[in-house]
């Protein structure tokens, strides 16, 4: 999924949930039906639909569209709907032949300019040096006296591809099984501004365990994501929902007791909370670094008739205690990440390896 830089202040990464696709438009446009459609959706399915002013924005929204001639003429004004849900995480994805066109049109985009200079200062606020990493790795950290552990860098994954899911999760797979004899693990999410969450939990499911690792809450329902031999499904009261399927093998071990330290910082977000979210109320868990981003929602896309794909947040993130996360993760233990640039200690890695060795298993006997 494509998205323009200015869509960045609503939105960083992808949905949890997987998205609706687009059918064709079938008969002749009317802007008033077509703006009205999207409204209702918004009413019945975004997550501050109750505390909108949905007549307002209703006549707001007539004014605005009296003169539009198709869809495209109506983008801005998409655009607008999803800001005034408030929630800061609801963005739409348009065709990109009809964004071009409503560009050549409009000699601008359909966000408006203060989205954009939002965007920008917030990029400029941003103290995360980790977001430029792409690709999942792993390596092992010695402690001392023959006391390992593994540190597990989790990134942005922005694909749909299966095989490269699949690559994904494996990468990280190897590394939990290729160091049984680790007393402890070091899962690093900084950085990690979101994508498609699963082949990171799915990634690291040994150490999460099988059966529920997390769940949403929204003012309709509570639904819980579940592990269960390399699937991941959201179960809701009425459904279950396939979320991902690994076509590989899963390693027989289970490391779901070994303690875990998790670096996060102010670019884990969206996706990236959620993967942080499955370790709160894992035993032995702790978590360094800085506060999230403040993107821990639910989204799901609602397709329109021309192809726009409206992604509503309908929800909050929440762990396998059902407990919700509406503005983030918060660390056990702050740690400025500024000196892990090029040439300096990191010091939140050597927080989590200082924590790491007062846990039993890591423990040094004297």
């Amino acid at each position: 999924m494509k998205k323009c830089r200015a869509a960045a202040a609503i939105a960083i990464a992808f949905s949890l949930v997987p998205l609706s696709h687009a059918g064709a438009q079938s008969r002749p446009f009317s802007a008033a039906e077509y703006i009205h459609q999207a409204i209702e959706i918004l009413k019945a399915n975004a997550l501050n639909s109750g505390s909108v002013d949905w007549t307002a924005i209703e006549r707001e929204a007539d004014a605005r569209e009296i003169k539009a001639k198709d869809a495209i003429d109506t983008f801005d004004t998409i655009v607008w709907l999803l800001m005034a849900l408030g929630d800061h995480h609801s963005f739409p994805q348009f065709d990109q032949n009809s964004l071009a066109t409503y560009q050549a049109r409009y000699g601008t985009t359909p966000w408006p300019a203060s989205l954009v200079e939002e965007s920008r200062l917030a990029e400029e606020k941003r103290i995360s040096t980790f977001s430029n990493r792409s690709d999942p790795s792993w390596q092992v950290e010695a402690l001392r006296r023959g006391k390992d552990v593994v540190h597990l860098v989790v990134p942005t994954l922005d694909n749909a591809d299966q095989k490269k899911l699949d690559s994904y999760t494996s990468v990280l797979l190897k590394g939990i099984q290729t160091n049984r004899a680790a007393c402890g693990y070091i899962v690093d999410l900084r950085g990690n501004l979101g994508g498609n969450e699963w082949p990171m939990v799915m990634g690291l499911s040994p150490l999460l365990g099988s059966g529920i690792v997390g769940g949403t809450v929204s003012p309709k329902e509570k639904g819980w994501v579940l592990l269960q031999n390399g699937v991941a499904t959201l179960k809701h009261p009425q459904k279950t929902e396939m979320l991902y399927r690994f076509d590989g093998s899963l390693p027989r071990l289970n490391r779901s007791t070994a303690p875990v330290a998790l670096l996060i910082d102010d670019a884990t977000a969206s996706s990236g909370e959620g993967t942080a979210i499955s370790f709160e109320g894992r035993p032995d868990t702790r978590f360094f670094g800085l506060e999230t981003s403040g993107h821990s929602t639910v989204n799901q896309g609602f397709a329109l008739p021309d192809g726009t794909n409206m992604v509503v947040t309908v929800g909050v993130m929440a762990d396998r205690r059902g407990r919700p996360y509406p503005n983030g993760v918060k660390p056990d233990v702050v740690v400025d990440p500024t000196a892990a640039k090029a040439g300096k200690p990191d010091l939140a890695l050597g927080a989590a390896k200082k924590w790491l060795l007062s846990t039993r298993p890591c423990r040094v006997a004297n």
